[in-house]
């Protein structure tokens, strides 16, 4: 069973604070997910201000983050 785009944001965000940045491939990895998968999360991610998107994956931003 595939995760939906919220149980990924909360893990991907979990990652966020945990570590200030996600690498696509170690997200990719976790959640047994493509690499597309998990650039197209950080995009609505980035689009919610929520992360900044960087080559090969993503780190805090400003604003909710």
């Amino acid at each position: 069973m595939s995760l939906s785009f919220e149980e990924r944001k909360k893990v991907i965000l979990d990652i966020l604070d945990l570590e200030g940045k996600v690498k696509v491939s170690d997200a990719e990895q976790l959640l047994n997910v493509s690499g597309e998968t998990i650039r197209r999360d950080m995009d609505r991610l980035e689009k919610e201000g929520l992360l900044h998107k960087v080559y090969g994956g993503g780190c805090k931003g400003k604003g909710k983050v």
